[in-house]
């Protein structure tokens, strides 16, 4: 697929959507649309915020984590860095679909930007770690190294927002050079 949203067109991941979500489409590119044409304009016209995008990063866990690593893959003029906590690879039939659309698609290095992955050993039933190792893979034989790439394994540590607040401190001072 082109883009992550193309692997909606096969009607077997269509319906395990619907069955799912209630959705036969990702709602991703209009989400995406709007973080980059509406939102990021406002908030740099009314707040002193830098219009660089290695100053401007994008974070999320879960799906959050998903839709950071697509702003960040399909945005890179406006979305420098991202941080991808325990990020959603096994999401209906798309997860493994979307991991190897990643794998397909890691940019090159650049020094102005930055990713940061992170991932429990507890949430093992979710195949998020052994699908994790597989972009870890991807971006090192892209050539990526630990200054602009981060990927942690945190012993234990389940699928949740309290394993995810024991990380961000971690995760913001990676991502913003700190």
């Amino acid at each position: 697929p082109e883009r992550p949203e193309d692997v909606t067109e096969n009607p077997m991941v269509k319906r395990e959507m619907k069955k799912r979500t209630g959705y036969e489409e990702l709602s991703s590119p209009k989400y995406l649309e709007f973080l980059v044409s509406e939102l990021l304009p406002a908030v740099r016209s009314q707040y002193p915020v830098t219009g660089q995008p290695e100053g401007t990063p994008v974070l999320g866990a879960s799906m959050g984590g998903l839709i950071s690593l697509q702003a960040w893959l399909q945005y890179p003029e406006a979305f420098g860095n991202a941080g991808c906590m325990s990020t959603a690879w096994t999401f209906t039939q798309l997860g493994p679909l979307y991991a190897d659309w990643v794998s397909d698609n890691v940019p090159a290095p650049d020094h102005n930007r930055r990713i940061y992955f992170d991932v429990g050993t507890g949430e093992g039933d979710l195949d998020y770690p052994e699908t994790q190792r597989e972009i870890d893979d991807a971006f090192a034989k892209a050539g990526y190294t630990p200054t602009h790439y981060m990927s942690i394994v945190e012993e234990g540590a389940i699928h949740d927002e309290l394993a995810w607040r024991r990380r961000l401190p971690q995760a913001l001072k990676f991502l913003l050079n700190r």
